[in-house]
């Protein structure tokens, strides 16, 4: 049997990957899906349209749909005699990631549809993308998979002698859009402590590292086996790891504490850094003295803050510690910007971008890909930058490229002046450097 991967006609803003691109742990999502194909023995072909897909029955999966092993596992061992599509209860999983997720609905108005499901027979031709699932969901009868209720409530401080709890789903049948940052960073903060009950799971509870774990006298030696620890980790002895699975080759330094977090290969996190519920993938650096707080790191990123909460950062940002997300309200919910499919009059349909709420009372943002933030860059909750963007309180603060044509000839000392470059010579003709002199 194939496995289709029905590419999907966006791109995740703002970082304008491809949905396959997303990050999920120290993986992309289309990794993920591969791994799922062939951890049950199926063959995954990609299939730009829905007209591509001819070999039946087979399975089809959104480009952007997440799916975890447990989910996966829990669909296909239903019943295949017909054409079916993945459907949640619409309860505490759903609404985590409402509403940019962007569930399908179903005819039954307390389910939500997951874009993959299974085809015994061909679709009708001529269908689009968002068509075909359209299609899917009003056509093929749901396949439940229930992920339970279980949940974790946490308290979000939200000013000083201000508190509000927040249930976080505490399940592993997990089932997602990865089509906007917000999805991406919400699922990453669901991900290591599955990833770590796997772990104990698949090389057992009572294996030798845990047994002398749990049984020593030394304190450290019972922390270590409470985490997932790869070869070649360096943790300094007054380092504290709690809950978390840790990478080859991580170096953790000294003083600092790590929490619920997951932290890829090859990361260096500094000495007295602070990091709870974060997802760092591989080849990071964190310099110290940094707080990062539910947090997810693309790879090969260089951060440091006082303070951050849910943010997403992507590839290659830099950002310094006086950067400041506005992550909570005092009154109502945060806004993200994403894109809505808007009816004209002519009864055409068409795609806005739009002011969405997403509920939510605390919500940091997202930066691109290769942007550098300098200290002092302050931005509203919800905000999401592109890529490559350098954000600094003062232009001539940063380091940018000299324009070709600048004038006052090749090495010619350059000034910022009125908002641009300028020579040195155009500002004060009758300087002269005593250091060249």
């Amino acid at each position: 049997m194939k496995l289709y991967v029905l590419a999907s006609p966006e791109l995740v803003e703002p970082f304008l990957d491809r949905p396959g691109e997303a990050l999920v742990l120290d993986a992309s999502l289309r990794e993920v899906q591969e791994a799922l194909a062939r951890y049950s023995g199926l063959m995954v072909e990609t299939a730009a349209v829905p007209d591509a897909i001819t070999d039946f029955p087979c399975l089809v999966i959104g480009e952007e749909s997440f799916v975890s092993r447990e989910f996966w596992e829990s669909f296909l061992n239903a019943p295949a005699e017909v054409s079916a599509i993945a459907a949640l209860p619409d309860r505490l999983l759903t609404s985590w990631f409402t509403p940019c997720a962007r569930y399908l609905d179903l005819p039954a108005e307390d389910l939500r549809g997951v874009r993959l499901c299974r085809l015994t027979s061909a679709p009708p031709p001529g269908l689009s993308t968002e068509s075909f699932w359209g299609w899917a969901a009003g056509r093929l009868s749901p396949c439940i998979v229930d992920p339970g209720e279980q949940f974790e409530e946490i308290s979000q401080p939200l000013r000083p002698g201000l508190e509000r709890s927040e249930r976080i789903p505490d399940t592993s049948r997990i089932a997602v859009h990865l089509r906007h940052w917000v999805p991406i960073l919400l699922l990453n903060l669901l991900l290591p402590r599955i990833a770590r009950r796997q772990w104990l799971e698949e090389r057992g509870w009572w294996s030798p590292h845990n047994i002398l774990g749990r049984f020593s006298s030394n304190p450290w030696m019972r922390q270590r086996a409470e985490n997932v620890l790869g070869r070649g980790v360096r943790i300094h002895p007054t380092a504290y790891v709690e809950g978390s699975v840790i990478g080859a080759n991580v170096k953790i330094g000294a003083g600092a504490m790590v929490r619920g977090s997951y932290i890829g290969d090859n990361v260096t996190v500094g000495d007295f850094t602070r990091l709870i519920n974060c997802v760092v993938a591989r080849d990071c650096h964190t310099l110290n003295d940094s707080f990062f707080s539910h947090c997810v790191s693309y790879p090969g990123a260089t951060l440091s803050n006082f303070q951050m909460r849910y943010v997403l950062l992507g590839r290659s940002v830099f950002v310094t510690s006086g950067v400041i997300f506005y992550s909570e309200r005092h009154e109502g919910t945060i806004p993200v910007q994403d894109r809505v499919a808007v009816q004209g009059e002519d009864g055409k349909e068409s795609v806005s971008i739009q002011s969405v709420d997403t509920g939510r009372r605390v919500l940091g943002g997202c930066i691109g890909h290769g942007c550098i933030l300098g200290t002092r860059a302050i931005f509203d909750g919800g905000c999401a930058l592109p890529n490559d963007y350098m954000i600094v309180m003062r232009p001539e603060e940063s380091v940018t490229k000299i324009p070709v044509d600048i004038g006052g000839g090749p090495h010619a000392p350059v000034i910022w002046r009125n908002g641009r470059l300028v020579p040195l010579s155009r500002v004060f003709p009758d300087y002269h450097p005593p250091e060249l002199e």
